[in-house]
């Protein structure tokens, strides 16, 4: 795409590299993503916004939307729509505490005033969680129905383990909407789809950029930790977080909402919807997954204990089946 890049923003002599596993473009001060817009304007939109504002406030790492030589932001190629997303060449990240440096930039984030209508899940979980499972529960019938495989068979013995473990993350979260033990840090704010340590990478890029509570991308962060092994590694994470940001009662609940939805299983069956011809890569690796829930479970169990809160204390139900 370096045409691309010369025809429609005057971009020159760009040679390809690899940066934190992605293929990108470089000029030698810059590096370019060339995303697809697919009727996604809106939130890249939201997202660039976002991405500008942490950039003026000393985010330089994150990566920012580029209009084309026409003063435009979606350029027609091909028959394509593209945005252009760039970011200054890398440097080694610093070595910084990763929960303190997740709070901090959930403290940046808090303080913009544009609050987004596209990317936003705040307050929203319950409605968001439910329709996930409606889909996911009616694409897994369809495809079973039209495809008899090891995989699909996998995929509905597991589903009514997946199905109940959701609708209890759901009737918690429920629950936890009526609780008034808030704090100033209970507000919307910067997050990721799925927090897997992108502050820890070369770049931050904004396309991955939601606007949410900040306990999503800390129980996101504790649950990539957990299906890899690594408690102490979450445990770190969480009480470096809460020096800076301390948690409500109302983001406890919340956090231990979020972990108990396996949304790392529906992300892999989400995948696996959209590569088809891969069964045997996705069996393998839900199957895995699925193996692993029992350490995860067992991880939950004890997670209020083992994170210094006192359920009896301050009168926090828990899931006694964990």
């Amino acid at each position: 795409m370096k045409a691309f890049l010369e025809m429609h923003y005057n971009i020159r002599d760009t040679y390809s590299t690899h940066i934190d596993n992605r293929s990108l473009l470089t000029d030698g001060e810059y590096v370019y993503l060339i995303i697809p817009v697919e009727n996604k304007e809106a939130m890249y939109m939201e997202q660039g916004a976002l991405s500008a504002f942490l950039h003026q406030n000393g985010y330089e790492l994150v990566s920012r939307l580029l209009p084309n030589r026409n003063g435009e932001w979606v350029t027609s190629h091909e028959g394509v729509s593209y945005m252009l997303m760039y970011a200054s060449l890398p440097r080694v990240p610093q070595e910084h505490s990763h929960g303190r440096q997740l709070a901090h930039l959930h403290a940046a984030g808090a303080t913009q005033q544009f609050e987004p209508q596209h990317i936003s899940s705040f307050g929203q979980w319950k409605q968001v969680w439910m329709k996930k499972l409606d889909l996911y529960e009616g694409e897994i019938h369809r495809q079973a129905s039209q495809n008899e495989s090891a995989y699909m068979n996998l995929l509905l013995d597991s589903l009514p383990y997946i199905i109940g473990i959701g609708e209890n993350a759901i009737q918690y979260v429920q629950e936890t909407e009526g609780e008034w033990r808030t704090n100033e840090f209970d507000i919307g704010t910067v997050c990721f789809h799925r927090y897997t340590k992108q502050l820890r990478t070369s770049v931050i890029w904004s396309h991955e950029f939601v606007f949410d509570h900040g306990v999503r991308d800390l129980a996101e962060g504790i649950r990539f930790y957990w299906i890899r092994g690594k408690e102490e590694e979450a445990l770190r994470l969480l009480y470096d977080y809460t020096e800076v940001r301390p948690l409500s009662i109302l983001a406890w609940r919340a956090l231990y909402a979020r972990l108990v939805m396996p949304l790392h299983v529906l992300d892999i069956i989400g995948e696996s919807f959209l590569a088809k011809d891969q069964e045997a890569y996705y069996y393998e690796k839900l199957n895995a997954l699925l193996a692993q829930q029992p350490d995860y479970e067992a991880r939950l169990g004890r997670f209020y204990e083992e994170s210094g809160v006192d359920v009896h204390a301050i009168n926090v139900p828990v899931i006694h089946w964990l």
